[in-house]
């Protein structure tokens, strides 16, 4: 589909756009562009953020497409402002490249207003990629994190390595 942004939901429940796609999402909703491979990039949000995102394309007139939720799709035909939106002098944080060094290990959050620890195995229910793996490496055990999105969590418990 051209024009469309493609959302697609993977196995980290964090949803992902790229290439161009990334760059529409990206500017509208203040994300970070990530490296991935040599010449791709690609932006990623918690599944709890959707709706928020679905309303900023909405609000934008921007037609998109949700790989697992095809009932939530819109498509504004000739009214379509993808190319708009499409910006692609935003800068690409090259920090998480899969092409360097990988993050390795396990940790446990708790995010805010909630009260279920969600534990994560890297390499396992959660790329090495993701920036929640960096900012939980990055900080302290008991540190409350805020991530680009917005969402913030407390770290319960980490044993990473970073090689």
């Amino acid at each position: 589909m051209k024009d469309v942004v493609f959302l697609k939901l993977n196995q980290n429940n964090f949803y992902e756009a790229y290439n161009d796609d990334a760059y529409v999402v990206a500017y509208i909703m203040k994300y970070k562009l990530v490296l991935f491979g040599k010449d791709y990039v690609k932006v990623g949000f918690p599944s709890e953020l959707l709706s928020e995102v679905i309303s900023y394309l909405k609000r934008n007139k921007i037609s998109f497409f949700i790989s697992d939720e095809p009932k939530l799709s819109c498509n504004f035909g000739k009214y379509n402002q993808y190319q708009r939106f499409l910006k692609k002098d935003i800068a690409i944080d090259k920090t998480y490249n899969v092409n360097s060094k990988k993050y390795y290990g396990t940790f446990s959050i708790i995010y805010e207003y909630e009260h279920v620890i969600f534990n994560f195995i890297i390499g396992k229910n959660i790329n090495h990629d993701a920036e929640i793996v960096k900012k939980v490496y990055d900080n302290e055990v008991n540190s409350i994190v805020t991530l680009n999105s917005g969402i913030k969590f407390k770290i319960i418990r980490k044993n990473m390595e970073y090689k």
